[in-house]
């Protein structure tokens, strides 16, 4: 509320200072001079005496488009020190220059630097001008600056320091308070688990930030060296976080819940505030003034806590205390458009509704909670009334479920009898089957074996029969079916009795990446099942290097085209092969070959 208002006030001083500023520039008036002395305790400095200047030739290297400046012509009559203070603790950033007695001092604060570098440590931007007589000259010069931010006083020391003391006192008695109302209803929700003292504990969190943005006391006493956290809590997410606290509290006290068409859109646009804001920090480096979202949202809820205040004390509680921060509101947006005078109790009225609200809050909390109890003990009684019936039926019905349980007993027992011979039964059935699976079992493996020779003398007679006579590729391919089967029968030719390193005679190996190819356990040599054998580095599939092999030992009337027709082989490839098998029968140690297995493993 506090930041719509001054959003709005602001606005319209800007334009009222376009049209002063016109009509100024066109009458040209005389600066006055700030005329200070021993009686002198403090001055505001109005347009008068700190007029808009264009800068300096000696400053106009410090120029910027978005910088103003202010130039003060002060002449003093006191050697007494004094003080130039900045009104507002938001400046982004100020420069201020004072020459006097040839002498020039320069200052370089804001809100963009950390805490300590300030000249004067207060959370106001404030400066020591000199303690001198005569006459000197102040420029300033503000970057970006809002209404505000160019509010000036020239304070005596002793003003300055005794209105310091009393400020800080009361500002610390303010969020003392707070403090303490929101840590004892924490307490009180750990002890009675009623949200409403947590979501009002937050609230007084969110009351804390808005205050803190407003007075610059965060910066000063919470995170002084980190400005950067101070530009994110303070002027990004105070605003959006009081406005979420807020939205939650007065919805859970105001039993708003119901209202989902209403509360979601709600939801939605706080949370798209709070989001906002945190990408203005991150990425545009600058404030959106969105104020307009608390506004609004806090009239709706205000207007619906006046509408259940006909019903509800807790809810005129409510609203009287709003009303008061509303007030608060008011007064300060008379005080900027300069319709009430700038003292304590107007700069610090919103402080003081906070306080009066915190207050009627707490009552309206205490009335809120005392509706709760009562409606707890109201729904307590019925409870205790619906427990005394289903006592009752609960006895009538132990004495029925212990007449059933008699009964239960008695069958029970005549079961477990029948389960116990029926068990007995299964058990003897289940030996009689165990009995037969064995038996069936011995049958299986006999019959497995019997399969097993079965096949492999009907194998052997289809190789007996291949090597009596002449057969064709077809029936050749039903023995060798595939490459798999081919390398099983090279491994058994050349590996009868298993694996054999050919380089040391190691017996043990173990397979490389294939079952087919095999790694000495000791030497490390890589023999594969082709290798010194006839098919080693042949290119072509195994069944067919297999028949070729088959009819060069037979010595079958068949040309070389046909055989390459027939297996579908380049004729260069089946006369390779073929001649590589004549060459090996023409030797001496295969001469005495009885099958063309015997020519395949190589001989030493």
């Amino acid at each position: 509320m506090l930041q719509f208002a001054t959003h709005i006030q602001r606005s319209f001083i800007r334009y009222l200072a376009v049209v002063v500023f016109s009509f100024s520039s066109s009458i040209r008036t005389e600066a006055k001079e700030v005329l200070i002395h021993d009686s002198f305790s403090d001055i505001v400095l109005d347009h008068e005496t700190m007029r808009e200047i264009a800068p300096p030739a000696f400053l106009k290297q410090f120029e910027r488009e978005s910088r103003t400046w202010r130039q003060i012509d002060v002449r003093s009559e006191t050697t007494s020190p004094m003080l130039l203070e900045g009104l507002s603790p938001h400046v982004l950033q100020m420069q201020v220059w004072i020459v006097s007695e040839g002498k020039l001092r320069r200052y370089e604060v804001g809100r963009n630097r950390d805490f300590a570098q300030r000249p004067i440590i207060h959370k106001n931007f404030s400066f020591h001008l000199p303690a001198v007589k005569g006459s000197y000259t102040v420029w300033i010069a503000v970057d970006e600056p809002e209404e505000g931010d160019v509010e000036f006083k020239i304070r005596s020391f002793q003003i300055f320091s005794e209105y310091a003391f009393y400020e800080y006192f009361l500002l610390g008695l303010y969020y003392g308070f707070l403090l303490i109302a929101g840590i004892y209803n924490a307490f009180l929700f750990l002890k009675s688990r009623i949200r409403l003292h947590l979501y009002y504990a937050l609230y007084i969190v969110g009351c804390i930030l808005l205050s803190l943005r407003e007075d610059g006391m965060g910066f000063q006493f919470l995170w002084p060296s980190m400005h950067v956290v101070n530009e994110l809590v303070v002027f990004h997410l105070a605003s959006p976080l009081y406005l979420l606290s807020f939205l939650v509290y007065s919805i859970a006290f105001l039993a708003l819940r119901a209202q989902k068409k209403i509360l979601y859109p709600l939801y939605f646009l706080a949370f798209a505030y709070l989001f906002l804001e945190i990408f203005a920090f991150i990425g545009l480096k600058k404030q959106l003034w969105l104020n307009w979202i608390i506004a609004g949202i806090s009239f709706l809820i205000y207007f619906s806590a006046i509408w259940q205040a006909k019903s509800h004390l807790y809810s005129r509680y409510f609203v009287i205390g709003y009303s008061m921060v509303i007030a608060g509101l008011m007064v300060n947006v008379l005080r900027y458009f300069a319709i009430l005078p700038s003292n304590v109790f107007t700069v610090y009225i919103f402080n003081f509704g906070i306080i009066f609200e915190v207050i009627m809050f707490s009552v309206a909390l205490g009335e809120r909670v005392r509706s709760i109890q009562e409606e707890r003990n109201e729904a307590l009684s019925k409870l205790v009334m619906q427990l005394n019936e289903n006592d009752t039926l609960q006895k009538r019905l132990i004495a029925e479920l212990e007449e059933k349980k008699l009964l239960q007993d008695k069958v029970n027992r005549e079961l477990e009898q029948k389960v116990r011979e029926r068990t007995a039964e299964l058990q003897e059935t289940n030996h009689q089957l165990k009995e037969y699976s064995k038996k069936v079992e011995e049958l299986n493996a006999a019959l497995d074996i019997r399969n097993y020779l079965l096949k492999d003398e009907v194998k052997q007679a289809e190789l007996s029969r291949i090597n009596d006579e002449l057969v064709s590729y077809a029936k050749f391919k039903e023995i060798f079916i595939n490459e798999q089967q081919c390398l099983k029968v090279i491994e058994q030719l050349k590996w009868p009795q298993g694996f054999v390193c050919p380089k040391c005679g190691n017996t043990h190996g173990s397979k490389v990446k294939v079952w087919y190819r095999q790694k000495c356990t000791r030497c490390g040599t890589i023999e594969s099942v082709t290798a010194h054998t006839l098919y080693h580095n042949v290119r072509i599939p195994l069944d067919k290097a297999f028949y070729i092999t088959y009819l060069c030992f037979v010595q079958a009337d068949k040309t070389l085209d046909e055989v390459a027709q027939e297996m579908e082989l380049r004729k260069a490839t089946a006369w390779l092969l073929r001649k590589k098998v004549v060459e090996r029968l023409s030797e001496k140690k295969y001469s005495k070959a009885a099958t063309w297995q015997e020519l395949i493993v190589d001989r030493a």
